[in-house]
């Protein structure tokens, strides 16, 4: 099913997600595959789908900054990370308070869970419906290039999804920076729309 931004219906897309609904969506970097973060039917069809090794490990998109502090440890410069950048471009790895709460497909580096609050209209209003995490991984199969035309989108998934929202080609994007802090400090694990450079910078970061 493709469900047009100029016809969308934000109860209805929020109960097909609730259900445990497979769909394609909008953020502000790439468009993502997803569904509830407690559903291992779905999460398991999305493995599939994206042909992706168990090993590689799922971001997770949240609706606000207490939203992470009801799963997650903050440290203080987490904190001043996440309020500096989200909502926005960047993921953030964060140690769970308790990890039974997530499947291990989340778990990665550090035992954290690379963590997503999106700035784009429609996670807005999804999060204005719902209250729990989705599972935000990019439109395309593991090893492909990314999937910037929403032609090509539908054409790899439509069969295969229960839904796809189509906002229309949302243009280039390398996809959003992950950080981690520990007891190194704060590193990069992957370059993306926000320059590292810049993190550094705007946090003052290293400077006493």
């Amino acid at each position: 099913m493709i469900i047009n931004k100029n016809n969308i219906d934000f109860d209805k897309i929020s109960n097909l997600i609730i259900e445990g609904s497979t769909f394609c969506y909008p953020t502000d970097t790439l468009y993502g595959l997803g569904c509830r973060y407690d559903n291992k039917a779905s999460i398991e069809k999305i493995i599939s789908l994206k042909g992706r090794n168990k090993n590689h490990f799922f971001s997770l998109l949240f609706k606000d900054i207490n939203m992470l502090d009801y799963f997650f440890s903050i440290s203080e410069l987490e904190k001043k990370i996440i309020d500096k950048f989200l909502p926005g471009k960047l993921s953030i790895l964060l140690l769970p308070k308790n990890k039974n709460m997530f499947y291990n497909n989340f778990i990665g580096l550090d035992d954290k869970i690379s963590c997503r609050i999106s700035s784009d209209n429609f996670n807005k209003e999804i999060y204005k419906k719902i209250d729990f995490p989705i599972v935000s991984t990019s439109a395309n199969i593991s090893g492909n290039k990314n999937l910037f035309d929403i032609s090509d989108i539908i054409d790899t998934f439509e069969e295969s999804l229960d839904f796809i929202v189509d906002y229309g080609d949302i243009g280039y994007s390398k996809g959003s920076t992950i950080l981690n802090v520990n007891k190194d400090g704060l590193n990069l694990i992957r370059d993306g729309d926000i320059q590292f450079e810049t993190i550094i910078k705007e946090l003052n970061y290293g400077k006493s």
